[in-house]
């Protein structure tokens, strides 16, 4: 149901509990958002590496960490809603910022860098899965296949091209 239908209330009513209750054990949203954050970070990683690599080969556990996040990403698309720029280091976090470190460590980088690595991985995988995001949700509001879109797009792009405005795209 996305987001926006997690509440304390909501949990309580699902838990079958006063949603008072729940406060004794999680202050608020906030926290719970957190908890929510570090249990999924806490799922398996693939059991192996992507096909082709020998170990200890960061082009291989690059690979396999930006699938892993994109794998993620689809099961749980709520999680590009979360701003994540100060996230908790919750344990399943450390955990799999610790096998992320590990798997690039070959690279022969810093640790400062590998996050940075880390951190450019992450982002290009996010932008892609809130790429895919937007056009499953666009596809939900027009009732258009991307296809039924771009065909409808056809005419004016044909007009655009032709007008000499654009001569690298009419190239």
């Amino acid at each position: 149901e996305g987001l926006s239908a997690v509440s304390m209330r909501r949990l309580s009513t699902e838990l079958g509990t006063g949603p008072m209750s729940l406060y004794r054990y999680v202050p608020g949203k906030a926290e719970l958002l957190d908890l929510m954050l570090d249990r999924v970070l806490g799922e398996p990683l693939p059991a192996e590496p992507e096909a082709g690599g020998a170990p200890g080969d960061w082009r291989v556990a690059s690979t396999t960490l930006a699938r892993s996040s994109r794998d993620t990403l689809r099961r749980h698309p709520w999680l590009l809603k979360i701003n994540q720029a100060r996230t908790v280091l919750g344990p399943s976090a450390l955990r799999g910022l610790e096998l992320s470190l590990t798997a690039l460590r070959s690279m022969g980088l810093r640790d400062p860098e590998l996050i940075g690595v880390i951190i450019t991985v992450n982002s290009f995988v996010e932008g892609l899965a809130r790429t895919e995001a937007d056009a499953a949700e666009a596809v939900a509001q027009t009732g258009l296949s991307d296809q039924e879109f771009w065909k409808s797009q056809q005419p004016y792009l044909e007009r655009a091209l032709l007008c000499g405005a654009f001569p690298t795209m009419a190239g």
